[in-house]
């Protein structure tokens, strides 16, 4: 099995040679098509996990295209998920009225 970074590297040089037309915005327009997509899967009465996993890996697809076509690389996205991951970790979390949840902006370093 690949792994995820070499599969990232090859679906970006795919959709660049490919869709040549695409900007990042457009990406981020095909984006919100497959939101809705997955949407549908989520709210199934009865959940095809299969197509649900697809949809995901579509929208991924959708934002790498965006990334990629905005001249950030699969490297960058690695460092920089990486730090993400530990800053949201040490961020304290607030429930949102929509059930979301956003960082606690009024605290310093957020």
């Amino acid at each position: 099995m690949k792994n995820l970074q070499d599969i990232m590297k090859e679906h970006t040089s795919f959709s660049l040679r490919t869709f040549d037309g695409e900007t990042p915005f457009t990406s981020l327009l095909k984006l919100g098509k497959e939101l809705e997509e997955l949407n549908v899967e989520l709210t199934r009465d009865v959940i095809d996990h299969s197509a649900l996993i697809e949809e995901y890996v579509d929208c991924i697809m959708c934002l790498l295209s965006s990334a990629a076509r905005a001249d950030v690389n699969i490297e960058d996205l690695h460092k920089m998920f990486e730090k993400k991951v530990t800053k949201n970790i040490n961020r304290k979390w607030i429930k949102n009225p929509d059930g979301t949840y956003s960082h606690d902006k009024s605290l310093t370093n957020s």
